[in-house]
């Protein structure tokens, strides 16, 4: 039986804290019974040698929040016994192990390692940041401070309220207008029906402010995640250049970026059906399924839900992924281009990052993977990852 690494790193830090229960128990020796990685990986979180020299190097790169700060200062203020402070040691730990419990023993020497963290700059993501542009042509850069629209026939607000414009009308016809997120941002919109939109970073949503005749259309290129308002007499259709889908109230996820070959639409309740706009071939989605268009093949399968939307509960998920599409997912985040001087890793990654994190913490599941990597600069400016042989180690 697999378990996902958020599991296992909770079991292990029960069993430090000893609060492990029976059940607990023996899916942390069925995981340790796996493999000799499991259990040297389980060997090292209990020695606080260790933990500490691991703290002490993941402290130097994550930039603790404030509410982390606090935290720490009010440990000191209580003074806690050096068991307890040993524990909250191996939860760092365990927090970073999260994401690296299954990228097993990397080939390449510490130093290595530094040097290459030394290249990569430190990127935060810019988080709630969007442009809207209006059918004059006009464009409004949105408040960072803001992570919501609403919109209406009348005006568009911020979603405590505060006006943003007014909407010009124009005989009473709808008025369209463009929603985009730059790499490293999202954004939250509500629609005139109600309907909730949250847009993943490098998106664009066109949308009008209020929907005409009967049916609701938007026009979506990258990815996002609808909670669509119940109109059995107005069906809602999300329409991309290579699909459309059509639903009637429902919550699902649409990953259909120009750049990428395969586009992806995750049910999460209720109904849709996914079209192939080339083929005509259609699939109806049950929850937990996913339509897989390549080309002008459309496929159904299950999948794990919340693998596939952990990009709106503001995380990576490396859980069945390639490494090609977690390469592209974390470069439309962080702002770079992926180069292979080599042919692409075939990795088995699980496990998941905090996407509030800063670039260089991140990356550090190639590290532990054995993966070979230099941050550059192309001519024009844009960061590239470059993935490349790894280095030759003398005897």
């Amino acid at each position: 039986m697999n378990h996902k690494a958020s599991e296992i790193a909770r079991l292990l830090l029960d069993k430090q804290s000893n609060t492990l229960s029976d059940n607990d128990c023996k899916i942390l020796d069925n995981w340790l019974n796996q493999s000799e990685e499991n259990r040297q990986l389980a060997r090292s979180i209990a020695d606080p040698d260790y933990l500490l020299r691991q703290y002490r190097d993941y402290d130097k790169i994550i930039i603790p929040s404030p509410k982390t700060i606090a935290a720490q200062e009010e440990t000191q203020e209580q003074r806690l016994p050096t068991r307890r402070i040993w524990i909250r040691y191996a939860a760092a730990i365990i927090l970073f192990f999260t994401f690296t419990l299954f990228l097993w023993k990397s080939t390449e020497k510490p130093s290595d390692a530094a040097e290459k963290f030394a290249e990569v700059d430190n990127i935060y993501p810019a988080q709630n940041k969007a442009t809207i542009t209006l059918e004059d042509g006009r464009t409004l850069l949105l408040d960072q401070e803001e992570s919501a629209i609403v919109i209406d026939q009348r005006k568009i607000a911020y979603a405590d309220g505060s006006p943003l414009v007014d909407v010009e009308k124009s005989k009473n016809k709808s008025t369209w207008m463009t929603l985009t997120t730059p790499v490293g941002s999202t954004y939250h919109i509500i629609l005139s029906d109600g309907t909730k939109v949250w847009l993943n970073a490098s998106s664009r949503l066109r949308y009008p402010d209020h929907f005409e005749g009967n049916q609701r259309l938007v026009e979506l290129s990258g990815e996002a995640y609808f909670e669509v308002h119940k109109d059995p007499h107005k069906p809602f259709k999300v329409r991309s250049s290579r699909q459309e889908i059509q639903v009637l109230g429902t919550q699902f996820n649409v990953a259909a970026y120009d750049d990428e070959p395969i586009w992806r639409t995750t049910l999460v309740e209720g109904s849709v059906q996914v079209s192939n706009n080339r083929s005509g071939k259609q699939q109806t989605l049950a929850p937990s399924q996913q339509a897989v268009l390549n080309n002008e093949e459309i496929i159904r399968k299950h999948v794990d839900v919340d693998t596939e939307i952990s990009w709106k509960s503001g995380k990576f998920s490396f859980d069945n992924k390639s490494f090609d599409q977690i390469m592209k997912e974390m470069g439309r985040w962080y702002g770079f281009e992926v180069i292979y001087e080599t042919e692409k890793p075939k990795n088995r990654m699980m496990g998941d990052a905090f996407r509030t994190d800063n670039l260089r913490a991140v990356l550090r599941f190639l590290n532990n993977s054995g993966i070979h990597y230099r941050m550059e600069k192309s001519d024009s400016g844009k960061q590239r990852l470059v993935i490349s042989k790894r280095k030759e180690v003398t005897p």
